[in-house]
């Protein structure tokens, strides 16, 4: 039986419009977010989903609304869950992201998020 899993991140929030580093931090949907999440719903309009889930963080479970809201099946709201929360970037929340990707990076000849993982991998940044 094959099992077909659709990501989907989040909507803009005022914190991405900013760039501004968001983990834990909920800051709500801008209308360019709730959109988003309705564009994604109408992409996704023709698969009928069993099952949808969200991590506990508000803008997330409002982008899952807009995208059941669009599709054919009869689910209405996602099953929420810490399972897909974002990381906890502690002191760096809320903090301009290009500063803090140079702060981060800059030791290691990486001054941005790319740079990084071009260079690094997520998964060595992760250890």
């Amino acid at each position: 039986m094959a099992i077909n899993l659709y990501f989907v991140r989040h909507g803009q929030t005022f914190l991405n419009k900013y760039h501004r580093i968001q983990g834990l931090s909920n800051a709500p949907l801008t209308e360019k977010g709730i959109n988003d999440g309705i564009a994604a719903g109408k992409r996704l309009s023709n698969i009928k989903f069993n099952a949808a889930y969200s991590s506990d963080m508000q803008r997330a479970i409002d982008t899952a609304k807009y995208i059941l809201q669009e599709n054919q099946s009869e689910l209405t709201t996602p099953k929420v869950t810490t399972a897909f929360r974002e990381e906890n970037f502690g002191y760096f929340e809320g903090s301009d992201d290009q500063s803090v990707w140079h702060m981060i990076g800059s030791p290691k000849g990486a001054n941005t998020f790319n740079e990084m993982i071009d260079k690094f991998s997520m998964e060595k940044w992760l250890i």
